[in-house]
């Protein structure tokens, strides 16, 4: 195997991902593009390629080139959600209010969707 081929699975990977992000929205004029949906597929990715390279690097025969998939897979993690989610304030900002937005709207969503129920959360 090649590791265009190893390339390629994770770009199809992220796609995939990137796309079941939105099976829980309710109505179409719902979906919104956004860079924190992006971001959350990239790192989905970078550990699925570190347990993927574990998993498989038998089939990749340069030790080298698996050492730095490892490395870099497990760094772009890193960074990107500890560091990152750590030191900028704006991501925060961004982040909680919208994590606890999409709870809220489900949330709301189901109990209309229950009979003998309201939105409000009081019956």
């Amino acid at each position: 195997m090649n590791y265009r081929k190893f390339l390629l699975m994770m770009i199809i990977s992220f796609f995939i991902m990137y796309i079941v992000m939105f099976l829980n929205i309710s109505e179409i004029n719902h979906y919104d593009t956004s860079f924190t949906r992006i971001y959350m597929a990239i790192l989905m990715v970078a550990p699925m390629a570190v347990v993927m390279m574990l998993m498989m690097g038998e089939m990749y025969p340069d030790k080298k080139m698996n050492v730095s998939i490892i490395a870099g897979a497990i760094f772009v993690f890193v960074k990107r959600s500890i560091l990152e989610a750590l030191t900028d304030q704006r991501w925060r900002k961004h982040n909680l209010p919208l994590f606890y937005t999409k709870g809220f709207q489900q949330t709301q969503t189901s109990l209309l969707q229950i009979p003998g129920k309201t939105g409000n959360g009081f019956n």
